[in-house]
């Protein structure tokens, strides 16, 4: 009997890193797609393929998104002159959340392989990151929501990309967090636990705070707004995997970020209602 050998060809990849996503409003992962850019310069270069949310990683070309898996989750796969950290413009078409600009921090190859050589029971952990998103303009409301939709102003311009937090009078504790996008709107919504169950006032009074830069973002070239809408997007940078990560939620704002004294208000919120400017008039963020 003559047997002829078989020949098989097979490429061998290794995760560098894996993001998901979670909604902060409803605590699960986005309804919708999202685009997981890599910024490498600006101004950054929007990549256009022909499935805007699947990016396949050519041998020899160096990756511009990460490819979303029909998981929800988004790869980016070890390759021919990946750095030590990675930038991502993170944000969907459909203005459904705040975009955000987030450096991630990587294990070199060599890390990952003394990983798996050790064979830890759960070797995926130290690259996997999960990042909140905040609801921007579009954001589908069901109805019944208390919340607030405001606009931060700065020198009498809007105030893109301002942090907002709403904070219980009594403690001063965080109840929850809003951003603001590009015209300076944002959409802040209170969780039930906002007003205790015993209360029967149809309002309830929290603080709302305004966090931004100290100094007013100015582009590099002045063209730069134009070329690059995003440009001045706040860069959250995350810790090393194995340490506690309160950026990639949301809660520590970016280096230099302090609050306006100026623009700290408390504002009655109406239950199950969404206030609007017709109630409450544009946070001024003045910093001394």
């Amino acid at each position: 009997m003559n047997g002829s050998a078989e020949s098989y060809s097979f490429q061998s990849q290794r995760l560098a890193l894996g993001v998901s996503f979670v909604d902060l409003l409803r605590n699960a992962e986005p309804r919708h797609p999202l685009r997981v850019e890599i910024e490498r310069q600006l101004p950054h270069i929007t990549p256009l393929p022909r499935n805007q949310y699947r990016f396949l990683q050519e041998a020899n070309q160096l990756p511009v998104a990460l490819s979303r898996h029909d998981s929800g989750r988004y790869s980016l796969l070890y390759h021919a002159g990946i750095r030590p950290t990675v930038t991502l413009r993170i944000y969907d078409p459909a203005l459904t959340f705040v975009p955000r600009r987030i450096q991630v921090p990587l294990l070199s190859l060599a890390q990952v392989l003394a990983i798996e050589a050790a064979e830890a029971v759960d070797y995926f952990a130290s690259r996997s990151r999960q990042i909140t998103l905040f609801p921007n303009a579009n954001y589908h409301l069901s109805g019944g929501e208390t919340g607030l939709r405001g606009r931060v102003l700065r020198n009498g311009a809007v105030m893109r990309w301002a942090y907002v937090e709403a904070r219980s009078l009594a403690t001063n504790a965080v109840i929850t967090r809003a951003r603001a996008n590009q015209h300076g709107e944002f959409l802040l919504l209170l969780p039930p636990h906002a007003a205790p169950a015993s209360d029967l006032s149809s309002t309830v009074a929290v603080r709302v705070n305004i966090v931004g830069p100290a100094a007013v973002p100015v582009p590099a070239a002045p063209a730069l707004a134009e070329q690059d809408p995003l440009w001045d997007l706040p860069l959250e940078i995350l810790p090393p995997p194995a340490a506690l990560d309160t950026v990639a939620t949301g809660e520590t704002p970016p280096l230099g970020f302090l609050t306006a004294l100026s623009a700290v208000r408390t504002v009655n919120f109406v239950i199950s209602r969404i206030l609007t400017g017709r109630e409450v008039n544009d946070f001024e963020f003045v910093f001394p």
